[in-house]
């Protein structure tokens, strides 16, 4: 990496720092509020994790968005592991005959509820969280139409 590209790695580490520290100090445990408002969006999702979540649904619940968190807090240091970890995601969903696109779902809910915390004077947070958002979500969108086609093509004529 050069030196430009260290600075400006660190400037967005320190401004994701930053976004994460005011939204758990506003909101708390982040999970019900995720999870509120990804059934809100994908409600089905709730019979995924009565039926795959085993004896402790909740768990797995959590689990997930923790999960979420994880692949964001990832993604601009060692976008790779993200991607690995996301792809796998995806594809374990498919595999289970699982909507591929509540993956893509849960963590717009991520960022959506932690970023309704940035206040709208705060455009360099702004701009780094749409930007991650949309590169996550491009990057979900381009995982499940390549994990469609490759279970199109196993499926025998």
């Amino acid at each position: 990496m050069t030196q430009m590209s260290n600075r400006k790695l660190a400037e967005e580490l320190k401004q994701l720092e930053s976004i994460l520290q005011r939204a758990a100090e506003a909101l708390g445990d982040i999970h019900p509020l995720i999870l509120r408002h990804f059934f809100s969006q994908y409600p089905e999702a709730r019979l995924v994790f009565t039926e795959h979540g085993g004896a402790y649904p909740e768990a797995m619940q959590n689990a997930m968005v923790d999960w979420s968190v994880y692949c964001m807090l990832c993604w601009l240091e060692n976008p790779g592991e993200a991607k690995g970890v996301l792809k796998d995601a995806a594809l374990q969903h498919k595999s289970n005959d699982i909507d591929p696109t509540l993956t893509r779902g849960l963590m717009t809910s991520l960022f959506a509820v932690l970023g309704d915390t940035i206040p709208e004077q705060n455009t360099a947070e702004k701009r780094l969280w749409h930007r991650m958002s949309d590169e996550i979500t491009g990057f979900l969108i381009d995982a499940e139409t390549a994990i469609a086609e490759q279970f199109e093509q196993d499926i025998p004529a």
